[in-house]
């Protein structure tokens, strides 16, 4: 559980949340609830910024904080401060940050274990946990699946004080809560006498119906069933593991996967299909020895006997360099090769002795010894070696029965047959061994267990995995924007639902049908590459989504490059598209999704024009309708509400920042239009906003000239703000002074402020000497 939730907290760095809202004990007026939504804006900005940019991590710092006092019950901010507290190792801060997340969605599986974690990590002694944990296993405002978690640490507890009695009850608890949840499983049967195989596969199939992308347990219900005798069985849940692994390319999980999942083939008589498999697992592991030996396996079986030639040369030259190491276990890899194909028992004793002296007990060496001794002749200590591992070892058996067979000792050779197939029913060796059986005529029947695996393996229900593979197919991705059209200076929101359209619950997490979070591409015109550096929406959601549910949040993208971007141009109109990307996964600079087929229509938006008429306005009609806006701004600066005026000072910005463009050449407009834009009837409706009775508007004002070019006729209007009283104004003034440098004196005074996020700010950008 550790795992999980410290995992959350680095999401956080890269992702955005939901805006939830908390009830506050007492709700702080709406424009101090602007102001914290800008600071926020701008903290997520720094975020997403190259890493290059000045101060990064403490202005980031002094945003958060200054939100959190403007607005200390929002979720929103909690989470971001949340990163911060668990970077400076703050964790009684952390927490109450997270019991304010918590509140606010109690639903919401991730954060919970975060928060659950987190509340017993500090909590001093044993019984505190036990108290807490007993309590909150009793709570019906949290999921199930979370109660779970909670019993799973009880029992953890209880076994930590030697109280083995209480933690069976806690472990046998949390499987009630979710017969899903794999500690529970696996606790409640390590707590069984006698396990039988229906257990274990029983217990495999619980924890992979509830986590399908688990391929470790797709692995281990089809071998399970594989040595059973069930191929065919097996091969469904083998064929769900190696799609999975091919899906996010895993070296690691085609090359645990790969062998066992073609051998299985081999056993059901597919080798066409076994080479296809082993041809593809090598191209990510070209010298797993495993799939080598089968390769040479496969080919033989398909008669075609170059290629298997040619495999068992490649097979000796990896191992004859692995052997040069010194290390028994190549040796004895080794020798092993030399006793498999083409029988060289003389040369497998020679390689083997290093390995007898040092682990004469190791199954495999006696194994390896045992078939050298009987073809070299040393038949009677063969023998007396080899007998004692038949009923484990399929290749004892199948070597020990062709000396009986050969010797016409028929009834020893098929009575050790019979035992040497009771172990499995599945690999290379079993393969041998049944031909020899069949050419002697021997039954081997039906596996012990095999009627009632195979009875589980059919009640289990497909479709988990199968929504596994083809999210798509069973669930929808929703994404709607706030708005079609977006004004300069205008947030940018959009809402992404997911919803659940499938008969069955969709489990949800890393090993669940997809992870629950979406990242965004937006497409811009006049930008070639789309821009994915985008915040991430985490969605609220439980471990399990029902049939029919949804779960959705609301996510702010004017952040970052996308910002800038939505700023440039003011007068000009331009499309922008944004895709959502579920379950996003980056690669090679590129977002990909997990979730096969599951897409959401891309929403399309129309960045507007400032000027009345839009960008078809005419070069004759241009100045008037430039006029007209001034008109409007300047109402708008005498008597807008806060929210209008913040939105004003950040279309000042922008028109400030694309007059320095056209003065400068930048922007290339018509000469009809080069001189209609005032630069100095833009400065005093500045000044008239910096000027403002509302200190969140003040704070707006300087906060979007950080976003422009600056020069020194800007930085001159600025002097009436180094004595604000609102401590807002002066944090922003100083991030404005920072980032424009040259402004060594108002900074060495800012850096002293009575106000301490103030004083971080400007210290954290305080021009080198």
């Amino acid at each position: 559980m550790k795992n999980v939730a410290t995992g959350l907290i680095a999401t956080c760095l890269i992702a955005s949340i939901a805006l939830a809202q908390a009830a506050p004990s007492s709700p702080p007026p709406q424009a101090d609830k602007l102001g914290a939504q800008s600071l926020r804006r701008d903290a997520l900005s720094l975020i997403y910024a190259p890493a290059s940019t000045p101060a990064r991590a403490s202005r980031l710092v002094a945003l958060a904080r200054m939100a959190h006092r403007l607005e200390p019950d929002n979720p929103e901010g909690n989470r971001l401060l949340a990163v911060i507290y668990q970077s400076q190792g703050r964790l009684e801060d952390l927490k109450g940050a997270l019991d304010i997340c918590h509140r606010a969605d109690p639903q919401d599986h991730v954060l919970g274990m975060q928060w659950l974690q987190l509340n017993l990590d500090l909590m001093a002694t044993a019984q505190d946990r036990i108290d807490f944990l007993n309590e909150f296993v009793k709570r019906d405002d949290v999921t199930g699946e979370l109660r779970a978690e909670a019993a799973v640490a009880l029992a953890e507890t209880y076994r930590g004080q030697g109280d083995k009695n209480r933690a069976r009850n806690a472990i046998e608890m949390a499987l009630k809560l979710n017969p899903r949840q794999p500690q529970a499983v696996f606790g409640v049967l390590a707590h069984r006498e006698n396990v039988t195989v229906e257990d274990e596969i029983s217990a495999a199939l619980a924890v992979l119906a509830g986590s399908p992308r688990r391929t470790d347990q797709a692995h281990a219900v089809g071998t399970l069933l594989g040595e059973l005798g069930l191929h065919e069985q097996a091969l469904r849940f083998f064929e769900h593991g190696w799609t999975l692994a091919k899906q996010s390319q895993s070296r690691e999980v085609m090359s645990r996967l790969g062998p066992s999942y073609a051998s299985t083939l081999l056993d059901a008589g597919r080798a066409e299909e076994a080479l296809s498999v082993l041809t593809e697992a090598m191209r990510y592991d070209p010298y797993n020895t495993d799939l080598r030996s089968l390769l040479i396996e496969t080919n033989q079986a398909l008669g075609r006997h170059e290629d298997a030639s040619l495999a068992t040369n490649e097979l000796e030259n990896i191992l004859k360099a692995r052997e040069t190491t010194g290390s028994p276990a190549y040796a004895r890899d080794l020798a092993w090769f030399y006793l498999l194909t083409q029988p060289r028992p003389e040369r497998a004793m020679a390689y083997i002795r290093g390995p007898a002296s040092v682990a004469a007990d190791d199954p495999v060496v006696i194994r390896i010894l045992g078939i050298s001794e009987l073809l070299t002749g040393n038949t009677s200590a063969g023998e007396e070696r080899l007998l004692p591992l038949v009923s484990t070892d399929a290749y004892a058996a199948l070597f020990l029965a062709e000396r009986y067979f050969k010797s016409d000792r028929i009834e020893q050779g098929k009575a050790v047959l019979a035992q040497g197939a009771s172990a499995a029913r599945s690999g290379p060796g079993f393969r041998r061994l049944k031909i020899l059986a069949d050419l002697h005529g021997v039954e081997l029947g039906e596996m012990k267990h095999a009627a009632e695996a195979a009875a589980l393996a059919e009640r289990f229900d497909f479709r988990v995995l199968e929504m596994c593979r083809k999210p798509g197919d069973f669930l929808e991705l929703g994404l709607e924007a706030e708005s079609v059209s977006l004004a300069v200076g205008d947030n940018l929101y959009v809402k992404v639902t997911l919803t659940n359209k499938s008969p069955i619950a969709a489990p949800l997490g890393l090993d669940g049908i997809i992870n629950p979070q979406v990242a965004f591409v937006a497409s811009i015109a006049g930008i070639d590459a789309p821009l994915a550096n985008l915040p991430i929406a985490l969605l609220p959601a439980p471990a399990s989504l029902a049939p029919g549910q949804s779960v959705s949040t609301v996510i702010r993208l004017d952040v970052g490059r996308m910002s800038q971007v939505l700023a440039q141009r003011p007068t000009d109109e331009f499309p922008l598209v944004i895709a959502a990307v579920p379950d996003a996964m980056f690669r090679e600079n590129r977002v990909i999704s997990r979730a096969q087929g599951l897409e959401a229509k891309p929403v399309a938006i129309k960045r507007l024009s400032v000027l009345p008429g839009g960008p078809q306005v005419g070069d004759d009609q241009w100045k008037k309708a430039y006029e007209l806006y001034l008109g409007h701004l300047s109402w708008f600066v005498q008597y807008g509400q806060v929210e209008q005026k913040m939105k004003t000072a950040r279309q000042l910005a922008a028109m400030l920042d694309y007059e320095s463009q056209i003065s400068s050449g930048a922007a290339d407009v018509t000469p009809a239009r080069r001189s209609v834009i005032s630069r100095q009837i833009l400065l005093r409706l500045m000044v008239e906003l910096l000027k403002d009775p509302s200190d969140v508007v003040r704070a707006e004002m300087l906060s979007a000239q950080t976003k422009m070019q600056n020069d020194y006729t800007t930085l001159k209007l600025l002097g009436a703000r180094f004595d604000d009283p609102s401590p807002l104004v002066r944090l922003r003034l100083a991030e404005l002074l920072g980032i424009a440098g040259g402004q060594n004196t108002v900074m060495d005074y800012l850096a002293q402020d009575k106000d301490e996020d103030v004083r971080m700010m400007a210290n954290a950008l305080m021009p080198s000497r």
